[in-house]
């Protein structure tokens, strides 16, 4: 824009503001800067066609995306752009084999923008990923590198791509490359983290052998199907059982995103949100990881509903959290699903669409909020009151159940039944108090009266009231 304001008829300066603003998620106004750009310059009716057939693209509309991208082959064979488009639309319409053949001509076209030809080998490293030859990708993603050491997608693309070959070091020098380049990006802290945490345990004994035995455990109890945790704590009918959480099973569709890992970053970060609020706890993703290799499950295994219902109660989880991720060139289309294990009942289904504009965080945020407000309204903490003697009411749940400073809970009285025609009819409890939570220990925790309407007695019933998140 500086350039611009001192030469309103630089092509390169003009090119790469349209450029910034598509990447900002602004089509309408790149569409504008492309179309203002010199006539009587060389070359720029073809960049002002390219960034069209871009901006068409980023909005969806793939047959004049399409018709563009055409035209520019035909009035410029010897460049690149037209064939990186035509891939774009062929990935997300599924035809990847066919994608991979327009990018591979793109990369042999003599003209095209840094950006295109670094963008153009990084899909085509995401493609070898995808295919699980990783070696492939590493070179793919090295060369756009080369070409644009900022391309932060392929760095982090490339230490995913190490970590599954086993080069672990390799791999998390990766990570830190890309945060150099951008120290909050989101992919790369998430990997690091991650592989960090792995590195740990890899390199102590004791726990990778702690963690072994767990998994052989586990496997062995997934083929009896049974579960001694879930019997034991299910002995009382009222009191809640920890909150368990597992994610199984995101499945990916649609075209081919500039980066890898979303799947990784999106449950990451979620169990991180969830497992801080206290109320939740979630499975650690390596213990799924080390339990699906230890089991030999394939895809077409995890996709059958009922095996990751069975993964999920190996875990002693009440509910898992299952779905899809379907890429689209301007966004991504999150939906998942939360389903109770033991009744394999759908207790939620949640859909949003993350906008490449938008803040990823932001976003993860809000499904955060979403999963516990389901999670509180559909399963809400309960438990008896052990002690009321006192000015503190003492009740027999605490940090282990999920409790937290601050949950509310309703105390219950039972109603007498009703007889009506010769029939008993369960009576509704009515509530005669409200205690919030003051103190909080492993399983026990004291609350004050908020509200009281009759006497408080040892053994009444509570249940967590919805509060605002």
């Amino acid at each position: 824009e500086q350039v611009i304001e001192q030469n309103p008829n630089n092509v390169d300066a003009i090119t790469i503001n349209a450029y910034a603003k598509l990447d900002e998620g602004k089509p309408e106004e790149a569409k504008e800067t492309f179309n203002s750009l010199p006539d009587d310059k060389e070359d720029t009716g073809i960049i002002k066609q390219e960034g069209f057939a871009e901006v068409y693209l980023k909005t969806g509309e793939f047959d004049k995306a399409w018709a563009t991208a055409q035209e520019l082959e035909n009035v410029s064979p010897e460049r690149a752009g037209a064939h990186v488009i035509k891939g774009e639309i062929l990935a997300n319409q599924g035809k990847v084999v066919e994608a991979e053949k327009e990018w591979v001509i793109a990369v042999n076209k003599k003209t095209a923008l840094k950006y295109q030809q670094a963008k153009v080998r990084n899909k085509l490293g995401l493609k070898k990923a995808r295919q699980g030859e990783s070696r492939e990708a590493i070179a793919l993603y090295r060369q756009a590198e080369d070409i644009d050491p900022y391309n932060i997608e392929a760095t982090s693309n490339r230490g995913l791509a190490l970590e599954k070959e086993g080069q672990l070091n390799r791999a998390l020098a990766a990570y830190r490359q890309a945060l150099m380049v951008k120290k909050d990006d989101i992919y790369a802290s998430v990997f690091a983290r991650s592989l960090q945490e792995k590195l740990s345990i890899e390199n102590n004994t004791e726990k990778k052998k702690r963690m072994d035995r767990l998994i052989k455990e586990l496997a062995q109890r997934y083929h009896q199907q049974k579960n001694t945790e879930i019997e034991k704590q299910q002995e009382d009918g009222w009191t809640s059982r920890p909150m368990v959480l597992s994610f199984v099973n995101l499945k990916e569709g649609g075209g081919l995103p500039d980066r890898d890992g979303f799947v990784l970053v999106l449950s990451d970060q979620l169990s991180q949100y969830l497992n801080a609020s206290g109320r939740i706890k979630v499975v650690e993703r390596r213990y799924m990881e080390k339990i699906i290799d230890e089991l030999n499950l394939g895809s077409s295994d995890l996709a059958d509903p009922q095996t990751a219902l069975k993964l999920g109660r190996l875990f002693a989880a009440k509910v898992i959290c299952t779905g899809s991720i379907h890429y689209f060139p301007d966004q991504t289309l999150v939906s998942l699903r939360l389903m109770d294990t033991e009744t394999s009942r759908i207790a939620k289904v949640f859909t949003r669409q993350f906008n490449e504009s938008d803040s990823l965080d932001k976003e993860i945020g809000w499904l955060n909020k979403e999963i516990l407000k389901t999670i509180i309204a559909q399963y809400p903490l309960r438990g008896y009151v052990v002690d009321a003697e006192n000015d503190q009411i003492t009740i027999n749940i605490g940090k282990n159940q999920g409790v937290v400073l601050g949950t509310q809970f309703e105390v219950l009285k039972e109603s007498e039944d009703i007889i009506y025609k010769g029939k008993r009819l369960k009576g509704t409890p009515k509530t005669v108090a409200q205690l919030e939570v003051v103190k909080v220990e492993p399983d026990f925790s004291l609350a004050r009266i908020v509200k009281q309407e009759a006497s408080i007695q040892r053994d009444d019933k509570i249940e967590e009231m919805m509060t605002q998140l």
